[in-house]
């Protein structure tokens, strides 16, 4: 008998799902999509640390796909591999027996009489619609046969991810490609090369700038991609114009070349210039930061790196020790009795953190607008999110261009001499007194 049923909205139906099915509710992550597969897959997308394919309910049910543009859109994670788009989460029911009638149907389990008489959904028969083991199994066992039977002709083929630049078709190496993504919020930083850093699972990832590095325009849209490659130890994202497919090809159709970033030239239904690997591990090695941060301590030069950030047109900076991960500004829940400078508190990937106005924080004029951004810091072993007008740069500062601060009291430790930008560097440990960070934890607590 069923305990409880989650309410959600598809379209504009109403329905319920036993509560027991679902493991996780989230909010949209980037999805990355598929070719050739059923029209109710939306894609596949990473859910805590786990390669999650990614279901279209309403495709299934007939009616209008889910929007997952929409705010209110979620994901309900059904197993360790599949997860289902929802238009709207709307309550939990907890079930009483006598309002509840068992149905005969294959993909309504039963009916639950409350204001309005919800449907609940079978969601294994409805999943089953999909006829998932052909997608993900039979044609596993098929490949794994094949190779099996014939390592020979294996070998003589390169498993292939294909995209585009511009007008031209690239492909490189799959064993390099870590995952891909939706383009998500990139702070830029003073290379030339790179678009800027982005945020992914905790990791600080460069995004390199692929089009501009073979001669194309920049281009960011709705297709774009960030492919994250890996190397050893480096990791960094390059940006294409568009995914196509991935595919295994011949060996024997691959014409040669001589040139350090395209070895060969697939001839296929369709050119396509094929990325060296010693390319791909070159840009590795040089753009993954923990590289350049090590290559920055061999010389004689010390350099510190910081997050530079503006609040009413001033520049200041955080030690990029102190700060964990940059996000787009987001409506923090109020709560009352808290400083003035308390936004309110925010529900980050399930960890309730405090948002500080930092304009308010310094005396300045807080201007909330869609540059805004939030800089999530440990402040005295507690996660606090910072929100600046904007954030301008991640760079390396000799400390022949920084100067100390010597009154201990100032909330800033160093200032940044850069040609004509002053740039004040705050101590994140000097922001509070000992009375607001028993204030702000006191905050937390009761929220929680």
């Amino acid at each position: 008998m069923i305990e409880n049923i989650l309410e959600v909205r598809i379209d504009d139906e109403i329905f319920g799902i036993d509560s027991d099915k679902i493991s996780h509710i989230l909010r949209i992550p980037p999805i990355t999509p598929l070719a050739v597969v059923d029209n109710s897959i939306k894609g596949i997308s990473v859910i805590l640390g786990k390669i999650i394919t990614i279901v279209d309910i309403g495709v299934l049910l007939n009616l209008n796909n889910i929007d997952i543009k929409n705010d209110k859109a979620r994901i309900l994670s059904i197993s360790d591999d599949t997860a289902i788009l929802v238009d709207e989460v709307l309550d939990m029911i907890e079930v009483n027996p006598e309002n509840y009638e068992e149905s005969g149907e294959e993909i309504i389990e039963g009916f639950y009489k409350s204001d309005e008489i919800i449907q609940v959904l079978n969601i294994e028969n409805l999943l089953y619609k999909i006829t998932p083991k052909e997608f993900k199994t039979k044609k596993i066992d098929i490949v794994s046969q094949h190779r099996k039977e014939n390592k020979q002709k294996d070998e003589n083929f390169i498993r292939s991810l294909f995209f585009r630049l511009g007008t031209e078709k690239f492909c490189i190496d799959i064993s390099f490609i870590r995952e891909i993504i939706f383009i998500p919020e990139i702070t830029p930083n003073n290379n030339q090369d790179e678009l800027g850093l982005i945020t992914l699972r905790d990791e600080v990832i460069p995004i390199i700038d692929l089009p501009k590095l073979f001669g194309f325009e920049t281009l960011i849209d709705e297709r774009s991609r960030a492919v994250i490659v890996k190397y050893e130890n480096g990791l960094v994202g390059l940006l294409v114009d568009e995914i196509e497919e991935v595919k295994d090809i011949s060996i024997s159709m691959i014409e040669k070349m001589e040139n350090s970033e395209i070895e060969g030239i697939f001839k296929g239904d369709e050119l396509a210039s094929q990325i060296s690997n010693k390319f791909l591990m070159e840009l590795i090695q040089k753009y993954n930061i923990s590289e350049n941060v090590e290559e920055s301590l061999k010389g004689d030069t010390k350099m510190i790196e910081v997050v530079v950030f503006k609040i009413n047109d001033e520049e200041f900076a955080f030690d990029i020790n102190s700060v964990q991960e940059i996000i787009k500004n987001q409506k923090a829940t109020f709560f009352p009795q808290a400083p003035n400078f308390v936004e309110g508190l925010l529900n980050l990937r399930g960890n309730v953190i405090p948002i500080i106005s930092l304009p308010k924080k310094l005396n300045f004029t807080e201007k909330i607008d869609e540059k805004s951004k939030i800089i999530v810091c440990n402040v005295a072993n507690e996660k606090v999110g910072f929100i600046v007008d904007d954030v301008s740069d991640i760079m390396f500062i000799e400390t022949e261009n920084i100067s100390k601060v010597e009154n201990e009291e100032s909330i800033f430790d160093e200032v940044i001499n850069l040609d004509e930008r002053v740039i004040f560097k705050i101590d994140i440990t000097r922001i509070f007194s000992d009375e607001e960070i028993d204030a702000i934890k006191l905050t937390k607590e009761n929220n929680g």
